[in-house]
């Protein structure tokens, strides 16, 4: 794995690798036999080529079969990282905020506690958002008479890291943890066990129809954890993060 990421982000020393995370169902917590493995990067570009009139080596984003499994790899460089995670991203808080990096190190370090500084209830924007997506893609398949189990698991997914973030200021993406927090184990755990038979597996419109029930409520539990949240309105350092950015580049 490692050689696979040195080759594709770090590319011959175009780029310095500054996080590693594991994302997608085995984060989440939800993974099958048959999952892909999804790592997100964060790189560190030389100066040289922020300045220069070639500008920056391209985001790297790769898939390739590894070990008989689909593996994909995507990266942001730190100024772009740094820039969404200010905006409440989530899916940059979690690459960052990672409970087992995959990579470690000193630079990562000092962008984690900036960033947790940083956390504000901007977290809320992303998540609805992203719930909201996953909600209308399951009302797209359930036109075609499509209920996937998994597509349930992210609605959860989505809801609970996002209403964890905002009560508690903390970035939780693994629903198994979250959801004996929120009274929502029965469910969660019941789906887990169906997609763990196979990615894809599918829900009857029967099984579907307690999930599908649930969807409003997982909006107000983040509207909820919104209002009430002791978290800022908008980040509280934001010119520490400006800061770590440009003194990680003139070091590069």
């Amino acid at each position: 794995m490692r050689r696979f990421v040195e080759r594709h982000v770090v590319d011959d020393g175009r780029r310095s690798l500054v996080a590693l995370a594991l994302s997608g169902a085995h984060a989440y917590g939800f993974p099958s036999p048959d999952s892909d493995l999804d790592l997100k990067a964060i790189h560190l570009v030389p100066i040289r080529a922020l300045v220069g009139l070639r500008g920056p080596p391209t985001p790297p984003e790769h898939t390739e079969i590894f070990e008989g499994r689909e593996m994909d790899c995507s990266s942001h460089e730190l100024g772009q990282a740094a820039q969404l995670l200010l905006k409440g991203n989530g899916n940059m808080l979690e690459r960052v905020l990672a409970r087992l990096p995959l990579v470690d190190t000193p630079l990562l370090e000092q962008l984690r506690v900036t960033t947790a500084r940083n956390l504000s209830r901007r977290v809320h924007h992303h998540y609805r958002g992203f719930l909201h997506q996953v909600v209308k893609e399951l009302e797209q398949e359930a036109a075609a008479a499509v209920r996937k189990a998994k597509r349930f698991l992210y609605a959860y997914r989505v809801a609970l890291t996002g209403v964890h973030a905002l009560l508690e200021g903390d970035i939780e993406p693994d629903v198994r943890v979250l959801a004996p927090r929120y009274g929502l184990a029965a469910e969660v755990d019941t789906l887990i066990v169906c997609k763990q038979s196979a990615e894809l597996a599918l829900l009857t419109e029967d099984a579907a129809r307690p999930y599908q029930a649930r969807l409003p409520r997982l909006f107000d539990l983040l509207d909820d954890a919104a209002a009430g949240s002791p978290l800022p309105e908008s980040p509280a350092h934001a010119d520490e993060m400006e800061q770590l950015v440009i003194d990680a580049r003139l070091r590069c």
